[in-house]
């Protein structure tokens, strides 16, 4: 599959449960590197709590992130964390909780700055004065107050994918081009609301800490 745009939104509610991504493996490098001529992603998420920090009721489920032209990059699952470079320029990026169609996926997108630092924290966030749980993609930025990278990044354990096998299982997911096709970005969702969930600028100039 190539030059397909991967775009989504969409509620869905998991849990707790130890990673278990056979797509994954736990990373001995944990420096985290800026490189001068690409962008640099951490992807991270917090699937095993609500946004009250309470453990969710169901059982963790992997979530397969990949870009607008369906290249793997790697798995999160309930606390976990990985690392990317892209070239500099837009992107789209997705995750999708469903391994064999690539439905029910979340995705943001962007433009990304050679030399910058950028962190996309998927997690669990309340909507509205009742406790329904929304999966959102978050961004801690320099200027932010309420969302901390440093925190975020700090929490999350760093692991890194098996690019061959993953790429394989996305390029194999079924429905997978009519699943890309009917779903939306972040600021195509909430429109005027969208530098709230998707903010036009929010990379780093040196790493977070």
């Amino acid at each position: 599959m190539t030059s397909k745009a991967v775009v989504s939104l969409s509620v869905a509610l998991f849990g707790c449960a130890a990673p278990s991504s056979t797509l994954m493996i736990r990373s001995d490098d944990t420096a985290h590197k800026l490189t001068p001529d690409k962008a640099t992603i951490l992807f991270v998420s917090d699937l095993a709590h609500d946004s009250f920090g309470q453990p969710n009721t169901h059982a963790g489920i992997p979530y397969v992130v990949f870009d607008e032209n369906t290249r793997f990059l790697g798995e999160l699952i309930d606390v976990a964390s990985f690392e990317v470079q892209v070239t500099p320029g837009k992107h789209m990026f997705a995750a999708a909780a469903s391994r064999s169609t690539l439905a029910s996926c979340f995705a943001f997108r962007g433009e990304f700055a050679a030399g910058k630092y950028y962190v996309a924290w998927l997690r669990f966030q309340q909507v509205g004065t009742n406790q329904l749980q929304m999966l959102k993609w978050l961004f801690p930025r320099p200027d932010s107050h309420s969302i901390h990278a440093a925190d975020v990044m700090a929490g999350a354990p760093r692991f890194q994918g098996d690019m061959v096998q993953g790429q394989k299982l996305v390029d194999e997911a079924g429905n997978a081009e009519s699943n890309a096709r009917s779903c939306k970005p972040m600021d195509e969702v909430y429109g005027n609301q969208a530098p709230k969930y998707n903010p036009p600028e929010w990379g780093f100039d040196t790493v977070p800490h």
